[in-house]
């Protein structure tokens, strides 16, 4: 079996000071968070 190699996005800076922004909300759970941003919940760490 031929394994593809997968595809790792690059994100703007402009991206992580928005997650950041977002992180910093009270009340905001993670998962929340990584379905706003399209990204798996364990990647916003």
């Amino acid at each position: 079996m031929i394994r593809l190699k997968e595809k790792h996005r690059t994100f703007t800076n402009a991206f992580r000071i928005m997650a950041i922004k977002l992180e910093a909300l009270p009340g905001v759970m993670a998962k929340d968070i990584a379905e706003i941003l399209e990204i798996h919940p364990l990647n916003e760490h």
